[in-house]
Protein backbone atom coordinates (compact mmCIF):
# COMPACT_ATOMS: atom_id res chain seq x y z
CA UNK A 1 0.00 0.00 0.00
CA UNK A 2 1.26 3.50 -0.83
CA UNK A 3 0.35 6.72 0.95
CA UNK A 4 1.01 9.99 -0.90
CA UNK A 5 2.88 12.61 1.14
CA UNK A 6 3.86 16.18 0.36
CA UNK A 7 7.24 16.03 2.10
CA UNK A 8 9.11 12.73 2.36
CA UNK A 9 11.74 13.95 4.82
CA UNK A 10 9.17 15.43 7.21
CA UNK A 11 7.01 12.30 6.98
CA UNK A 12 9.92 9.97 7.74
CA UNK A 13 10.95 12.15 10.67
CA UNK A 14 7.38 12.10 12.04
CA UNK A 15 7.32 8.31 11.71
CA UNK A 16 10.47 7.78 13.77
CA UNK A 17 9.50 10.44 16.34
CA UNK A 18 6.27 8.54 16.98
CA UNK A 19 7.96 5.16 17.47
CA UNK A 20 7.96 3.82 13.90
CA UNK A 21 10.88 2.53 11.86
CA UNK A 22 12.24 3.15 8.39
CA UNK A 23 12.32 -0.27 6.71
CA UNK A 24 14.13 0.72 3.51
CA UNK A 25 15.91 3.87 2.39
CA UNK A 26 14.21 6.35 0.09
CA UNK A 27 14.41 5.33 -3.55
CA UNK A 28 13.92 7.58 -6.56
CA UNK A 29 11.68 6.58 -9.46
CA UNK A 30 12.82 8.78 -12.36
CA UNK A 31 10.03 10.86 -13.80
CA UNK A 32 7.62 10.01 -11.00
CA UNK A 33 8.97 10.78 -7.53
CA UNK A 34 10.40 8.90 -4.60
CA UNK A 35 9.24 6.37 -2.04
CA UNK A 36 10.30 4.88 1.26
CA UNK A 37 8.96 1.96 3.29
CA UNK A 38 8.05 2.42 6.94
CA UNK A 39 6.72 0.33 9.82
CA UNK A 40 4.42 1.73 12.48
CA UNK A 41 4.82 0.87 16.19
CA UNK A 42 2.19 -1.89 15.87
CA UNK A 43 4.15 -3.58 13.05
CA UNK A 44 2.11 -2.52 10.00
CA UNK A 45 4.26 -1.83 6.93
CA UNK A 46 3.50 0.58 4.09
CA UNK A 47 5.24 2.83 1.60
CA UNK A 48 5.23 6.62 1.50
CA UNK A 49 5.29 8.23 -1.97
CA UNK A 50 6.19 11.81 -2.85
CA UNK A 51 5.44 12.85 -6.44
CA UNK A 52 7.83 15.08 -8.37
Amino acid sequence: MYVNVENMDASLEACTEQGGNIVSPVRIVKGHGKYGVIQDPAGAVLALFEQE
